[in-house]
């Protein structure tokens, strides 16, 4: 995987499996080059950076030491529960950011800090978020 989205599973650095072959759970460390090119692309001020990977825990990983290692804030966002500041279970929640529109608003508010919408493309197409994302933007 690299910040480009592209899984790179030969090289080793891969799903590994456990004792009964079936994938382990286990996170793998991040590899030097993508945490450094990911780091690269946010220090340039890309306003957004997309992860297409099937490697979620991987990817949030990265997304998290990215975070840690620039001093920026991390947050998650899962469409069930909304934006968490933190990667920790007892991390609080910003309220009323489960629905997509609601939780870009946050950001925008917001405007530095590393935001992990995790799954959030299915909701891209529709008109709300088209709208949200011209109104938004600065060329």
């Amino acid at each position: 995987m690299t910040a480009r989205g592209r899984a790179q599973d030969d090289d080793g650095r891969g799903a590994v499996a456990d004792e009964t072959g079936h994938p382990s759970t286990t996170v793998m460390p991040t590899d030097t080059a993508t945490l450094d090119e990911l780091s690269l692309l946010i220090r340039a001020r890309y306003p957004i950076v997309i992860l297409d990977t099937l490697e979620a825990a991987r990817a949030e990983a990265l997304a998290r030491q990215a975070a840690s290692q620039l001093s920026l804030h991390y947050y998650l966002w899962t469409r069930s529960k909304g934006l968490r500041r933190g990667a920790n279970v007892g991390d609080p929640f910003v309220e009323t950011t489960a629905e997509p529109h609601h939780a870009l608003s946050f950001i925008e508010r917001e405007g530095s800090g590393m935001f992990m919408m995790r799954d959030l493309a299915p909701y891209l197409d529709d008109p709300l978020y088209i709208l949200k994302r011209e109104l938004t933007w600065i060329p």
